[in-house]
């Protein structure tokens, strides 16, 4: 688990332990109270050294739940790593720092995916996902009309900016 910062940083980390075939084994942050308490909490090991956690032949992912701004060094260097990477959006502040993002992850062996997991290893060691969150619906095509929401038989105003 890389980072403690972000709201649903316990809910990642607990989903992570639920699962049968995955593991959470340690917890870095750079804020060291917040990264102590988080590891604490969830009884594992609190590495202080981003690089030398990454070195770790029993990591196959990380769940970045840093701050935004550190997003594109923790998933460059986490790429680099060979690091299957789970985040959180915002991915990264600035469209470069995400394109930079992307190009670490398609140049080595691991796998990203935006928005749930952990420092993740499989029972068996294998590179395995802890598991695919279901990806948001297709949005519709603002060209087509959508029908007005209705209540009863009167229309429902609709918020400022939004079209029928």
């Amino acid at each position: 688990m890389l980072g403690f910062w972000h709201v649903h940083a316990a809910d990642y980390a607990e989903r992570t332990q639920a699962h049968p075939d995955t593991e959470l084994v340690a917890v870095w942050d750079e804020d060291l109270d917040r990264g102590q308490a988080g590891a604490h909490d969830f009884g594992v090991e609190y590495a202080g050294d981003l690089a030398e956690l990454l070195t770790r032949d029993d990591l196959d992912a990380v769940t970045v739940t840093t701050a935004t701004a550190p997003h594109r060094d923790v998933m460059v260097r986490a790429a680099a790593a060979g690091k299957h990477i789970f985040t959180e959006k915002l991915l990264a502040p600035t469209v470069a720092e995400v394109d930079e993002i992307v190009a670490a992850a398609s140049h080595s062996s691991c796998r990203s995916r935006g928005s749930a997991g952990a420092l993740l290893r499989s029972e068996r060691g294998d590179r395995r996902r802890a598991h695919r969150p279901r990806l948001p619906p297709r949005l519709p095509d603002p060209a087509v009309p959508r029908p007005r929401p209705r209540h009863g038989d009167r229309d429902v105003p609709l918020a400022p900016g939004v079209r029928p």
